[in-house]
């Protein structure tokens, strides 16, 4: 007799056992499939970082900063953390870097980010958390002026699109954020809950990124991280886990 007539409806204990038993079996195979074949995941909690300044189509993880007084980057209790130097306008920066050339990254394609950050001033500074693109052409993530978080894309000619301010930020003081590019109407910004480690909507885009996606090419910047001084103060931008996720088999969902 075929299962889905010995199976009843409600599910009596007989077909919730015939059920469970059937999902033991099928799911991590099915779990696994999904995972390695559609599906490109990359996680780092920058236990190791070789860190190279000149940029190459071969590097990984490269800084890159300019001003006067040298920039620099280290890692400190088990966190990466951008120098801006004492200049006014310096500027540090790390970036996860994979060549374009490879297609590994696409626009176009269900995306995902999240990292934890913190800062060590929250007073005349700026600072970027994206993803694709390069740089700042053609990204989105979160965008830090001073103790203001805000979401923001930008397009193919670094135009900037804002959310309203999604969190007031303190010195020293960890946040979890993520961003979520899942379909062509609107991007989702999420941030870690005070009170738990659930991650909490609190602001959508649905403009400001359709230039971006209409090429569907490819790219090679996974993830960034910039800050930027406007005093003669040393800032610092910390974190310490990044994860990424992007579909490989089909686009956007309409």
């Amino acid at each position: 007799m075929p299962i889905e007539k010995q199976l009843k409806y409600p599910l009596d204990a007989t077909s919730k056992a015939v059920f469970r038993r059937t999902m033991r079996e099928m799911l991590p195979e099915m779990i696994a499939d999904v995972f390695w074949d559609k599906v490109y995941y990359y996680s780092s909690t920058f236990e190791a970082i070789d860190v190279s300044e000149a940029v190459s189509p071969f590097s990984t993880w490269i800084l890159d900063k300019t001003g006067t007084a040298v920039p620099d980057a280290d890692v400190t209790t088990n966190r990466v953390r951008l120098h801006t130097g004492t200049t006014s306008g310096n500027r540090s920066e790390l970036l996860h870097n994979i060549t374009a050339e490879s297609n590994l990254l696409m626009y176009g394609r269900r995306t995902r980010f999240r990292t934890q950050i913190d800062l060590s001033s929250v007073t005349a500074v700026t600072a970027y958390v994206t993803s694709s693109g390069a740089r700042l052409v053609g990204t989105f993530g979160f965008k830090i002026v001073n103790n203001e978080l805000f979401g923001v894309v930008t397009d193919s000619a670094s135009a900037e699109t804002l959310t309203g301010v999604l969190a007031t930020l303190s010195v020293d003081t960890p946040v979890q954020i993520e961003a979520r590019w899942d379909s062509e109407r609107s991007i989702s910004f999420y941030i870690a809950a005070t009170t738990s480690d659930a991650m909490e909507l609190v602001g959508v885009l649905r403009s400001g990124f359709t230039s971006v996606i209409a090429n569907q090419t490819s790219y090679g910047q996974m993830i960034y991280y910039r800050i930027t001084t406007d005093e003669a103060v040393d800032k610092h931008l910390l974190f310490s886990t990044f994860e990424f996720m992007q579909d490989i088999w089909k686009g956007l969902p309409k």
